[in-house]
């Protein structure tokens, strides 16, 4: 059984997918294919030593399953941290298309494999399994220690200042599909981009409450060594470096399905997401037990398969000095 997520951010071009975390899987050539003229179109992807990348056989994201019992309540750390990944970049033009390896500043969600072991990091991030009430058992809780480890946010507007000349404008209105990420007048947070690298969770699909400390967007969670602010928002929350979310046990009318958890502050969502911020979150229920019980009559074993297929964005969204931790803009 496949379940399948594609994370796409709004705004961004479609040219860019990757998967980084490498773990022995079923063989599945991963090739992209592009259909250009009603022909189909194997497109292979050298890099810098003549490796095919884009050749390499998709692999499951490292899971971590949260069902351990009613008396037990797993908190699931997760660390965020950028680092250089060398990504498969496809362009297409004249009826062609063309692909190459570029080293792109990507962030990137860290976990534990075991409580004692150091934290792998990769996009997307790991797929998180709860189950949902069964019988007189309740639903699993979601626990999750957030820590922020990324450089220092920028926490002013990207935007063209009329007092700098000299610094290069970003993206304005009105040059067709490029993403709007400034403005020829003086605009104030939290309606800008700002806060590169200040962040949240949102349980994208989850039957949960939103206030704090649950599925609370209005946290704004900066930096490890930040210097607080006051929130942007009446409402909202400062933190830095770690916040703990605590979400109550799944509610009985909780789709079962694959849903997703990703950064959702205001201001650098699509920056994030863009940038690998992502990862799966599956609840388990009537469905799967059907499946289970199903197999088990057949004597026959039900292997499950997740894939992501994350949309890494060429100029990590905008083409201002945010996005300075490109090694290369193009």
């Amino acid at each position: 059984m496949f379940r399948l997520l594609v994370v796409l951010a709004i705004g961004l071009s479609t040219n860019l997918f990757a998967q980084t975390e490498s773990q022995p899987a079923p063989k599945r050539n991963a090739t992209f294919t592009a259909i250009l003229g009603g022909s189909a179109v194997t497109v292979k992807c050298p890099d810098s030593q003549g490796n095919d990348v884009a050749g390499k056989p998709f692999v499951d994201p490292p899971v971590i399953d949260a069902h351990v019992g009613p008396a037990t309540i797993l908190t699931i750390p997760l660390d965020i941290r950028s680092f250089e990944r060398e990504i498969p970049v496809y362009t297409f033009a004249l009826g062609t298309v063309d692909c190459r390896v570029m080293p792109f500043t990507v962030r990137n969600y860290g976990y534990r494999p075991k409580p004692d072991k150091p934290f792998k990091y990769g996009f997307p991030g790991p797929t998180i399994v709860l189950q949902k009430p069964s019988g007189s058992s309740l639903g699993d809780p979601l626990v999750i220690d957030l820590t922020n480890n990324l450089a220092p946010s920028n926490e002013g507007c990207v935007q063209f200042d009329k007092l700098r000349p000299d610094k290069p404008p970003c993206v304005c209105p009105g040059t067709g599909s490029d993403p709007q990420c400034c403005s020829a007048e003086t605009v104030k947070p939290p309606n800008c981009f700002h806060g590169d690298n200040t962040t949240n969770l949102h349980f994208h699909g989850m039957h949960v409450s939103p206030q704090k400390p649950q599925d609370y967007v209005l946290l704004e969670l900066l930096p490890e060594g930040s210097h607080l602010h006051e929130p942007h928002s009446g409402k909202g929350t400062v933190a830095v470096g770690s916040f703990t979310y605590i979400v109550n046990p799944i509610p009985a009318d909780q789709p079962d399905g694959t849903q997703w958890y990703h950064p959702h502050k205001h201001g650098s969502t699509a920056l994030q997401v863009g940038n690998g911020m992502a990862g799966a979150l599956i609840v388990k229920g009537e469905f799967d037990e059907f499946l289970n019980e199903f197999y088990a009559r057949q004597k026959q074993d039900l292997t499950e398969h997740v894939m992501v297929m994350q949309q890494i964005h060429d100029l990590n969204f905008t083409k201002s000095d945010a996005a300075g931790n490109l090694k290369k803009q193009f």
